[in-house]
């Protein structure tokens, strides 16, 4: 399993981040193969050699990175070029639309098009109706989330379906679909 963490631009700037991520890795006891920082576009502007840096330490220890919103930032192919980033995130607002605008598709298309041919795993976010979901599996999406999976719960709400995932699937009319993926 792999927590996903969304570091804050301010967050990511400290310049002990590095140091206070490993402490607390090592603190909690905590595979660092399970970590996911998730960080914006915004998040590298500034200084983009210390960003690089940085991410390169925490990826030498086996952290990984999500591009989170892709596409409403600066969208500048650069960062996918020049930061180990291993997954990409479509925004929720291309989600919510490609039912309705052929735009919002094409451009679904282009990006997981796109994470796949950088060998990186593309994630949708705001998922909320069967038909975005069976579109987003057609095009390659490697997975998922939002409220078609689950609404915000209790964290004993969470240890259940982690315990119990086969208990928590949604019924669709062509197929009984698992919860992400």
């Amino acid at each position: 399993m792999t927590i996903a963490v969304n570091v804050s631009p301010l967050q990511f700037r400290r310049s002990d981040f590095v140091e206070v991520v490993e402490r607390i890795l090592t603190e909690t006891d905590f595979d660092a193969n399970q970590l996911e920082l998730e960080l914006t576009e915004s998040t590298l502007l500034g200084n983009l050699e210390t960003a690089e840096l940085s991410m390169l330490r925490l990826k030498a220890i086996g952290v990984r990175f999500a591009l989170d919103d892709f596409g409403t930032g600066y969208s500048s192919l650069l960062y996918l070029r020049r930061f180990p980033f291993d997954k990409l995130k479509i925004d929720s607002s291309f989600v919510r639309s490609i039912e309705r605008a052929a735009d919002a598709a094409a451009i679904v298309h282009a990006v997981v098009s796109l994470g796949r041919g950088l060998g990186m795993k593309v994630t949708a976010e705001g998922v909320e109706t069967a038909e975005q979901q069976l579109f987003l599996r057609a095009a390659g999406v490697h997975s998922m989330q939002g409220f078609r999976f689950g609404r915000p719960c209790a964290a004993a709400d969470i240890s259940l379906r982690v315990a119990k995932p086969d208990s928590f699937r949604i019924a669709d009319d062509e197929s009984d679909l698992a919860l992400a993926g």
